[in-house]
């Protein structure tokens, strides 16, 4: 995982300048191995951001994917096609999860920038992100010897007052 860092600069109506700091930290570690999926598969994780900013902040995430054994772009877009993705924030409550928010449904390919107004996050506030990958039924053999390797960028803005 990527985690990016930006400053945010809100102008006050009586022309101060006020700054605030705009900072996401999101858990680093491997969250899924997609390896030796077959076709209808599923595979999940969880992964945790955390606001440590000092403002409110909206944050969008995108995918960024690449293949380890430098095979041509279209071959890789074709996984990143079969690849469905499901992220979803989620609470625990009483030993069961509840969705708080839909992020993204779709395939990998056009996980970018998600969800479309973002991921509101208070200062100090802890999400879960539950990640869920499946590869398509009709995924054939030629897709399932690929190799895919994916990075979740975070891009966090100050969100409107």
């Amino acid at each position: 995982m990527k985690k990016k860092l930006f400053n945010a600069l809100n102008k006050s109506k009586d022309n101060r300048a006020e700054a605030g700091k705009v900072d996401l930290l999101v858990s680093e570690e491997e969250i899924i191995d997609v390896k030796n999926m077959l076709p209808g598969d599923t595979v999940e994780g969880m992964l945790v951001v955390e606001n440590i900013g000092t403002v409110v902040a909206n944050y969008f995430i995108s995918a960024e994917w690449f293949s380890p054994q430098d095979k041509p772009p279209q071959e890789v877009a074709l996984i990143a096609e079969s690849l469905k993705m499901d992220l979803k924030v989620v609470e625990e409550k009483e030993d069961k999860e509840e969705l708080k928010e839909k992020i993204f449904v779709g395939p990998l390919l056009e996980l970018i920038n998600q969800s479309e107004e973002g991921v509101l996050i208070e200062v100090d506030e802890k999400q879960k992100i539950r990640v869920r990958v499946t590869l398509d039924k009709r995924a054939n053999r030629f897709i399932q010897q690929l190799d895919l390797e994916v990075e979740l960028l975070f891009i966090a803005v100050k969100a409107n007052d």
